[in-house]
């Protein structure tokens, strides 16, 4: 993994790299940071602070001001025209001896009737395709930001349940280590059982960390894609609120886990 970061980073392969345990220490210690959002929440929260979808917004509105321009090009034109000239007495080619008190000026109206409008049509129509695709596309915009805050989400709350069923499964790999030592001791079973179990142990371990990072990972990833992620803030990645928003709710959600000393609730009480 360290040989992959360097290619990433863009490292020679010679470049040694060490691991800050201080850091997976610290995400430990903060656990899981909640995050309490319904989609409807969320989606209202995106159409505010979401950047991209204002570029959407933009281009959608770009493409109706086309719309009225090209049907403004089917109207008559009554435009004023004017001229005004002076008199040069050095001759056609001599722009030194302007006569600045012989002025000629000339103005009137032009009167464009709508008799040929062959070009604005077809321009007109062109523009009234490109708005109904806008809409589209627009539309588009809106199902697919839909879709993937939905799926943040589901992620989020996923991530969150592995990590509370792995905490449980490192609790129970504890007490069975401690119950194979104390066996090991009295002689009522084997080393081999004894490191068994630790590595299990060990596997545990690693299976929680894994899933604080990707919870972690996927909480920054749904507050990235609402666009009220503040990367201003030092270690932003630790704090419990590392958003644009002073409302955002953070306050932890009940989880109907089922801790080692539980009783096992069944079916119909987890889904209702």
């Amino acid at each position: 993994s360290l040989d992959r970061f360097k290619i990433t980073l863009g490292l020679p392969q010679t470049t040694q790299l060490r691991l800050a345990d201080s850091e997976i220490e610290k995400l430990r210690k903060g656990g899981v940071k909640p995050l309490a959002l319904d989609p409807h929440q969320a989606f209202r929260i995106a159409l505010s602070h979401r950047l991209p979808l204002f570029n959407d917004l933009d281009r959608f509105e770009d493409r109706k001001r086309q719309v009225s321009i090209a049907a403004n090009q089917l109207k008559t034109d009554l435009s004023i025209v004017g001229r005004v000239g002076l008199a040069n007495n050095g001759g056609a080619n001599d722009y030194t001896e302007f006569d600045f008190e012989e002025v000629r000026a000339n103005v009137g109206l032009a009167l464009n009737l709508p008799l040929d409008r062959l070009r604005e049509r077809n321009q007109y129509r062109a523009t009234l395709i490109n708005f109904e695709a806008s809409i589209r596309d627009l539309s588009l915009s809106f199902d697919e930001l839909r879709n993937l805050l939905d799926r943040r989400i589901r992620e989020l709350d996923q991530f969150r349940q592995s990590y509370e069923i792995q905490k449980n499964a490192v609790t129970l790999a504890k007490r069975r280590v401690e119950e194979n030592q104390l066996r090991l001791k009295a002689g009522r079973v084997i080393f081999r059982r004894l490191s068994e179990s630790q590595d299990a142990l060990i596997a545990a371990q690693n299976s929680e960390t894994s899933a604080l990072v990707s919870y972690l990972e996927a909480r920054l990833s749904l507050l990235l894609d609402l666009g009220v992620l503040d990367t201003g803030q030092e270690e932003y990645w630790l704090k419990s609120n590392p958003s644009k928003l002073k409302s955002l709710n953070t306050t932890p959600q009940s989880i109907p886990f089922v801790t080692p000393d539980a009783k096992i609730p069944t079916p119909t009480q987890l889904f209702e």
